[in-house]
């Protein structure tokens, strides 16, 4: 999902229209169709034209799982929608890897890189485990972009196999923040 030139809008509705009845995985089971629903709603969520469809997909979610956890796709429907604080107060409800990704990604979009590393900075305690892979890919280049090099290599360097294997990009964002470090300081923040 953050692998340049792949649009995973598309492939994921792919896969999700392929459970529906008639197609190649309509016979999935419930779990897995709630969970090929709901990543679309999620990436839709967060595009202003996908609103509509990421909630067609939640629809449908809700009603095969009534307590399917949708937290994630229905934040990004708010702040997409324009209410940023119910879509924050919502991430903060779940303490988990994926809703603190978001929490990061949706802050650096909408209030900025010193806000999101300002809130990462706030939590003492941030193992390789307190976001996903693709959450350590954004949290990377935010350090990186922000001069924060030595910071964002450190953390790069904790992650285990299981991160890289969420974002095939992370060895890449490492590589070149490792790169970075033996640049002058000033150059660092231009080299990703």
């Amino acid at each position: 999902r953050a692998i340049p030139g792949v649009n995973a809008i598309a492939e994921l509705s792919d896969l999700a229209e392929r459970s529906d009845e008639g197609g190649d995985l309509s016979h999935c089971s419930d779990a897995v169709r709630v969970r090929l629903w709901s990543w679309p709603a999620r990436f839709l969520a967060a595009t202003d034209g996908g609103i509509d469809r990421a909630n067609s997909y939640l629809a449908r979610v809700r009603a095969l799982a009534a307590g399917a956890n949708t937290s994630i796709a229905e934040a990004w429907l708010n702040v997409t929608a324009g209410d940023l604080e119910l879509g924050l107060q919502r991430l903060r409800a779940s303490d988990d890897p994926d809703a603190r990704s978001s929490m990061f990604v949706i802050l650096l979009q909408h209030r900025g890189r010193e806000q999101a590393l300002a809130w990462l900075d706030a939590h003492q305690h941030v193992g390789p485990n307190f976001f996903t892979g693709t959450g350590w890919r954004a949290v990377a280049i935010a350090l990186a972009e922000a001069g924060r090099c030595d910071d964002a290599a450190t953390y790069l360097t904790s992650l285990g196999d299981e991160k890289t294997a969420e974002c095939a990009d992370l060895d890449f964002v490492e590589g070149v923040v490792n790169a970075s470090l033996i640049l002058p300081m000033w150059v660092r923040p231009h080299a990703l």
